[in-house]
């Protein structure tokens, strides 16, 4: 099922699984545009209560600041108790040659802002200086991309791409602007269709028309609509857009808070209920990984993880024993799978607690020596509760410790999971890193673990808020059961913590919840390097905001068994590889639900060629090891994971080559941005490349047996003798749609 052409700088791989498919009633050639939105701004720049007039500013070499008064009707915005900000400090800080930093803040009161520390995003130019040598600073405005201004009545701020005068942002207070204590909105003009980011979310790789929720969720198999609500594991508010001159930026809100995001024929609308309005913009090129390089270095980079975790990874929810354990790794070894990782879920666990073992069936002298023998490494799940049991050393510990989440009342905000009632540490917390490594380091004695699987790190909690609240007595003091707007449609403590539970600072939940997943990672990361001595730790987490690449690879979390899933699994890794973690995949052949012998197959042609391929799913569905079905799925599953550990070093190679920063999966626009066919939904959402040398179509949909690969057109005669020999069919007019048969067992 493979097809290798010398061609593409170095070679080309064409991977001929995919269908083509009718173009879409969005999809729009690349080099398109949409409306004019310079007279579309214009021509909302109407009546609006909540106006604000300059009445100061302040100039320097770096920098633009004005002070701006409230000029409207309205106190408050929608309720009583949110009253409206007064003055507006606003201001633009001339980062560098192609980074601006564009803040808004309360004159006359403080709001949460995230905090400059890792594991979240922050500029460091020291950072910068030392990895990327030819990061641009300067004192000379000429060298600037943009030009950037503040002022006026009512307040704008607007930002233009100097060689082409585009308006890459524009804000406006007399356009869908409000400034209130619990809500705040503003726009910004889309330049053009092509719109990608703001997931996480099962989507395909270009944004439509429609309204985007982000704020980490525990969800089970859920598809995005483009309506609000279908928010999962991950919160990444940045976008890529492409300019109409060609050009390509980044915009990044940095706010965690609960958010909407809205997408039209012509604005982007960012809707948020807490934080402050704080936009970096990061300007590339033609070429769109420019600009994502820019935001990968202000990220600080992605860890480079172990070889072994880029082989095949071998899971199951649902392994009772040891006995089951060796009986798997054995069908491994005889049917010829190539493999270097085993996963534990939640079965090893004495009744489903953290850093144990239940030794009735996992005797830890045996489990210790599968460990040694099986020749792979092995990897248990860890969530974040901690089991209310007060014979566990690991409860008394965090108990005496004081490093736990607090309720409004200053006592431990007690959850449940698995286990039942939990308590959760807080990995914000100095010095939490040392606590944790000693729960990991007495856990490695028992289980010699070679990484860890962090879930649950939303954080997850069943009882939606906290367990036992008598919410009679508390509705008057947790202020955000009642907010103006709500993202989402959805109360914010759903499968959560409560809003105004604490961390050791006293911050709210409410604003740093999207923190959790990541601060875990990095805990964890430094306990298994500093402590356990790891030389290059593997971490894998499903909760995830900017920054977290630095700490942790990531899988796409629950998702079901079915072509639907399937066909958006390619996108979720493309925009992963944008968010900066590019270690990314989804669990081959579905999580929940039955699978089939057909999907299945389909699913590891695909899933092979995943940064982090791994095979999992759910205890109550059929077996889906490769070997559970019959002769078609394991020969398919051979040849495909063959192909993959063939192009292991090379895979591990771009990984390194890239220092931390750009995308290593891209779609092929990236390579060719003036190819408008690469920029159709159809093959943003089934064609990847590996870097800038291997491209690859796998077929996602049902019942399909031959693939269109889209060649660029630059490429063509070099490759037009050996495709032509390979195919059905290439397009007569400019032999740009290759047709090439394909089935299960070719």
């Amino acid at each position: 099922c493979y097809v290798l052409f010398s061609t593409l700088k170095v070679s080309l791989v064409a991977f001929p699984l995919h269908r083509h498919l009718p173009p879409e009633k969005e999809t729009i050639d690349i080099m398109g545009g949409i409306g004019n939105n310079l007279d579309t701004v214009r021509a909302t720049l109407g009546d609006n209560p909540y106006q604000y007039h300059v009445r100061k500013r302040i100039s320097g070499a770096k920098f633009r600041s004005v002070v701006a008064e409230f000029a409207g009707y309205s106190s408050h915005y929608r309720l009583a108790s949110n009253p409206i900000a007064r003055c507006l400090n606003a201001t633009l800080v001339f980062e560098s040659a192609e980074e601006l930093d564009i803040t808004i803040r309360d004159c006359n009161s403080s709001r949460f802002e995230i905090p400059d520390e890792p594991p979240l995003p922050f500029a460091d130019k020291k950072w910068k200086n030392r990895y990327n040598k030819t990061w641009l600073t300067s004192d000379d405005g000429e060298k600037y991309l943009y030009d950037a201004r503040v002022g006026g009545s009512p307040l704008e701020i607007k930002v233009t791409r100097r060689e082409t005068k585009e308006p890459i942002f524009w804000l406006s207070t007399a356009a869908n602007f409000t400034y209130s204590e619990q809500y705040l909105e503003y726009q910004t003009p889309r330049l053009t269709p092509y719109v990608f980011g703001m997931g996480q979310r099962n989507f395909g790789f270009r944004l439509r028309k429609g309204t985007y929720t982000l704020w980490n969720r525990d969800t089970l198999a859920d598809l995005e609509t483009g309506e609000p609500g279908h928010n999962l594991y991950g919160s990444h508010p940045m976008y890529l857009m492409r300019e109409r001159e060609g050009r390509f930026h980044v915009l990044f809100f940095r706010n965690s808070n609960a958010m909407d995001f809205s997408l039209t024929d012509d604005f982007c609308n960012f809707k948020t209920v807490g934080g402050i309005i704080h936009v970096k913009l990061f300007l590339g090129d033609e070429r769109p990984d420019t600009a994502i390089r820019r935001y990968h270095e202000y990220l600080r980079g992605h860890r480079l993880l172990p070889f072994w975790s880029f082989g095949y990874h071998q899971s199951q929810w649902g392994i009772e024993d040891l006995d089951t354990a060796e009986r798997i790794v054995r069908n491994l070894t005889y049917f010829g799978i190539p493999t270097d990782g085993f996963w534990f879920d939640l079965d090893y666990m004495y009744k489903r607690q953290l850093f144990t073992v239940d030794t009735d069936r996992f005797h830890l002298k045996r489990l210790r020596r599968f460990i040694r023998r099986s020749g792979m490494r092995v990897i248990p799940l860890v969530d974040c509760g901690i089991a209310t049991n007060a014979t566990s050393p690991v409860y008394v510990n965090l108990l005496f410790s004081g490093r736990y989440i607090r309720n409004v009342h200053g006592r431990p905000l007690f959850g449940w999971v698995w286990p039942g009632h939990v308590i959760y540490p807080d990995f914000s917390a100095p010095d939490m890193t040392e606590l944790w490594s000693s729960f990991l380091t007495d856990f490695y004695t028992d289980f010699p673990f070679g990484g860890i699987w962090l879930d649950m790190n939303e954080p997850t909690n069943f009882c939606h808020g906290e367990c036992g609240r008598d919410e009679n007595m508390d509705i008057m003091l947790d202020k955000y059961r009642v907010l103006p707007y709500v993202p989402g449609n959805r109360t914010l403590d759903n499968m959560t913590l409560s809003m105004d539970s604490r961390i050791w600072n006293g911050e709210e939940h409410f604003n740093v919840h999207n923190f959790y997943g990541p601060y875990q990672a990095k805990v964890t990361y430094k306990a298994l390097k500093k402590d356990l001595g790891f030389a290059l730790p593997f971490v894998l987490t499903r909760a995830t905001f900017p920054g977290t690449g630095r700490y942790s690879a990531h899988w796409s979390g629950d998702i079901s068994s079915d072509w639907d899933f399937l066909a958006v699994s390619v996108p979720s890794v493309l925009s992963f590889n944008m968010f900066g973690l590019p270690m990314t995949g989804a669990d081959i052949c579905g999580f929940y639900g039955n699978t089939t012998e057909y999907l299945c197959s389909r699913w590891i042609q695909s899933g092979a060629l995943y940064p982090f391929a791994r095979n999992h799913n759910h205890e109550k569905a059929i077996q889906q090891s490769f070997w559970s079905f019959g002769p078609t799925l394991l020969h398919t599953a051979v040849v495909c994971l063959r192909l993959r550990y063939a192009l292991l070093k090379q895979y591990y190679t771009y990984f390194v080559k890239s220092r931390g920063v750009g995308m290593i999966v891209r779609p092929p626009f990236f390579e060719f941005p003036n190819e408008s066919k690469l920029g159709r939904d159809e093959v943003l959402n089934t064609h990847f490349m590996l870097s800038d040398q291997l491209l690859f179509a796998p077929i996602v949909t049902n019942r399909s047996n031959f693939t269109v690969v889209i060649f660029p057109m630059e490429q063509l005669g070099m490759i037009f003798s050996l495709v032509h020999a390979l195919v059905d069919r290439i397009s007569s007019k400019n032999a740009l749609w290759a047709f090439l048969s394909t089935t299960l067992s070719t």
